[in-house]
């Protein structure tokens, strides 16, 4: 009987012991360092809503929106577009974005919300005081065969959430 409780009582510690652990390893992760991240950076802050426009003809035109949220160096957020063919909606497509902010640069990498239409994309743009300026290259499912499409992306800051 006694074994048995010896036992009992090595296998509750030890996953009391690496459950402690774990929480420690999660405060740390996203509590602790992200903290410290912010007091210590001194870079710009996007953190929050950017808009701009793209005219690939005279009948299609693309609207752009960009919600950024910022700890240090990395960014989050969403990226929409919105096409219109001759002023009307014609699609929007809803996508997550994930990146980081480097020597004047930020880096995006875009995906897709929806299950349905799956594509992605990545974004470099220069961070120029109010605006951000750069190139968008992304799966382009309008085209049959999976083509890559590109275009010139401007964004200019419409609201900050600083």
């Amino acid at each position: 009987m006694e074994e048995i409780k010896t036992i009992f009582t090595s296998v509750f510690s030890g996953v009391i012991t690496a459950a402690l652990l774990y929480w420690f390893s999660l405060m740390v992760k996203n509590v602790i360092i992200p903290g410290y991240q912010r007091i210590a950076y001194k870079g710009i802050d996007l953190s929050g809503d950017w808009e701009g426009e793209y005219r690939h003809s005279e009948l299609i035109t693309f609207s752009f929106s960009l919600t950024l949220k910022q700890n240090a160096h990395d960014v989050k957020g969403s990226f929409n577009v919105l096409k219109l063919k001759n002023g009307q909606q014609e699609k929007i497509t809803n996508m997550t974005v994930e990146g980081e902010i480097w020597e004047g640069f930020l880096s995006l990498k875009c995906r897709t919300v929806s299950n349905k239409e799956l594509s992605f994309g990545s974004a470099l743009l220069k961070v120029n005081a109010p605006e951000l300026n750069g190139k968008y290259i992304f799966r382009n499912l309008v085209k049959v065969g999976d083509e890559i499409g590109a275009f010139n992306l401007d964004l200019i800051r419409t609201n900050s959430n600083a």
